[in-house]
């Protein structure tokens, strides 16, 4: 793929959607290494942010593997979203599933696109079943967490790090919670809660 062709194709969630539906996984990986001056190799090993060092499941690999494999699923959310504002988060979260590059996380975590800024009201109870996403979430209800210290179930099997990153994070944001672990798939790894 020419390394004009991949800057287009990442230039807006319909474009993310087509490219990874026309090109295969090792054409992405080589073009967006080429594009960031890496070596593949060391691209595909490259830990992504939110999950922990070294985990198979969060580096850019099995992320990058995890859209192509589910982009119906992600067409979907896109569709479902109602603003502008949400479209541009959720362009950039996935755009930094193809180019890991910190600008794209920035943008989507704006402090004024936090649930923080969006919640108002004392809250005493937050569900969080985000693919993928539970740490960004987590990290945009701060203020609520500090001054509510409302109840938290938040799902951790979507990545094998967020086991012990959410309770970590929590415990940074507001020492005091007591932590819970349960699993509500008998035959799946799915559906574990913190």
């Amino acid at each position: 793929m020419e390394q004009q062709e991949f800057v287009r194709c990442i230039s807006d969630y319909g474009m993310i959607s087509e490219l990874v539906r026309i090109y295969s996984y090792q054409q992405i990986l080589e073009a967006a290494a080429v594009f960031l001056k890496m070596e593949p190799g060391v691209l595909e090993r490259y830990p992504m942010s939110g999950c922990g060092q070294g985990m198979q499941n969060g580096v850019y690999r099995s992320v990058l593997e995890d859209l192509i494999n589910n982009i119906e699923h992600f067409d979907r959310v896109f569709s479902y979203l109602s603003d502008e504002e949400s479209r541009m988060v959720f362009y950039d979260l996935v755009a930094y599933r193809i180019v890991p590059m910190p600008c794209f996380l920035e943008e989507a975590c704006d402090v004024g696109k936090s649930l923080d800024a969006d919640i108002e009201e004392g809250i005493t109870f937050v569900k969080i079943g985000i693919e993928e996403a539970a740490i960004s979430a987590l990290l945009g209800l701060k203020r609520r967490i500090r001054e509510d210290f409302p109840g938290l179930a938040v799902c951790t099997h979507h990545i094998m790090s967020d086991m012990w990153e959410v309770p970590r994070l929590i415990d940074e944001i507001h020492p005091g919670y007591r932590f819970f672990i349960r699993h509500y798939h008998p035959s799946r790894n799915q559906e574990t809660v913190i």
